[in-house]
């Protein structure tokens, strides 16, 4: 069956995200169609250069949130 790849697609092959059928059906038609192995070598090569960002809260947000967490919860004594 011919398909046609999205670049969506690509995206979540080149994040790991495609079950092993998919990946197989995937890797086959960037075997055999060069036009889309040509745009997932640019995709892979942006994702390559991205900066690989970790988003971490300091820890005076985190205290700040345990304590608001804290001063609202619900008294569950009866």
């Amino acid at each position: 069956m011919e398909q046609d790849y999205t670049f969506n697609v690509l995206v979540k092959y080149l994040y790991r995200e495609t079950d092993l059928f998919e990946t197989l059906e995937i890797e086959d038609a960037l075997a055999h169609d060069s036009s889309l192995a040509a745009d997932f070598t640019l995709m892979k090569k942006a994702f390559i250069e991205m900066p690989k960002v970790g988003f971490f809260p300091s820890n005076a947000t985190m205290n700040a949130i345990l304590s608001q967490s804290q001063s609202t919860s619900l008294n569950t004594a009866y």
